[in-house]
């Protein structure tokens, strides 16, 4: 069983297998092979949801990550494409140097950026099944914020078709109700409190996930019926793009442009927005986001 948490910032892929008496389900974070610049490979399970394209190749994760402050958004370097699925007519990124019919991808949209990195997603995927030869039967359940619409969750699984990822019933898990379960299983395991559920009711529960992209709000039933366990949302919050990408802004805005204008002795009306927007924020924000 694959679970792939595609986060607007960073993506995670976890494995589950049947186990034995003593662990009847074996789960671990899938590290996955990244292409470095020098051509070797680095093997991590934190794989930034990020697309560059440099020297005629095309690197995934961590190195095109590294390019943040090198390359230029929308020419050659993607990535917040999860924010934007759903939304695109046509042709979005118009400096793009991965035009259609590119001998190597095509990202013209955040569609087709997606579409790139879930086939890499899939590839080191199936590599890493074979290389630990484990079953080659898969299930895939992939999280996403339960504010998603429509739109967005049809461009979703056309990215996911586009990777040969097989689309089976309730392949989408809502981020809160991943969220929720990972911290039952963490409270579980470090003997943190644990709910109490009754037979007769249900419990209510708030969970707040405050992404990278979105900030998504869920209200969850917890309860039980015919002697099992369900979940279900009672309500969720409005698609709301608000996230951890906006406290970078904001600390570049508030923090290191301060700093850059005394160290050359320059005042904010010395900066027009255009060189605010396409210079100083793109090579400030990577520092934000490190910070």
């Amino acid at each position: 069983f694959i679970g792939i948490d595609f986060g607007t910032s960073t993506t995670v892929v976890s494995y589950a297998v049947i186990g034995d008496n003593t662990s009847p389900i074996k789960t671990s974070n899938m590290p996955l092979r990244q292409l470095s610049a020098d051509g070797s490979y680095l093997e991590n399970h934190l794989v930034p949801s990020c697309i560059a394209f440099y020297d005629n190749k095309l690197f995934k994760g961590q190195t095109a990550k590294q390019f943040k402050s090198k390359l230029t958004f929308g020419r050659n370097l993607w990535y917040s494409f999860k924010m934007m699925i759903g939304t695109d007519n046509g042709p979005v990124y118009f400096g793009t140097e991965l035009p259609n019919g590119h001998p190597i991808a095509t990202i013209e949209n955040p569609l087709d950026a997606t579409k790139v990195f879930f086939k890499f997603l899939k590839e080191e995927i199936d590599h890493f099944i074979t290389t630990n030869n484990l079953p080659r039967q898969t299930y895939y359940s992939i999280s996403i914020p339960a504010s998603f619409e429509a739109n967005q969750r049809k461009d979703l699984k056309e990215a996911l078709d586009f990777a040969n990822i097989p689309f089976q019933d309730n392949l989408f898990i809502d981020e809160p109700n991943a969220a929720f379960l990972s911290y039952l299983i963490e409270a579980n395991n470090n003997n943190h409190q644990n709910y109490n559920i009754p037979i007769d009711s249900a419990l209510h529960i708030l969970v707040f996930d405050f992404g990278a992209g979105t900030c998504d709000i869920s209200i969850l039933e917890i309860g039980r019926k015919e002697g099992r366990l369900y979940s279900k949302n009672v309500a969720i919050s409005k698609f709301e793009q608000l996230g951890g990408d906006d406290i970078d802004k904001k600390i570049v805005k508030d923090v290191l442009l301060p700093q850059l204008l005394k160290q050359n002795n320059l005042d904010i009306d010395d900066i027009r927005s255009p060189e605010y927007n396409k210079i100083i924020l793109p090579k400030l924000q990577p520092i934000a986001e490190h910070l």
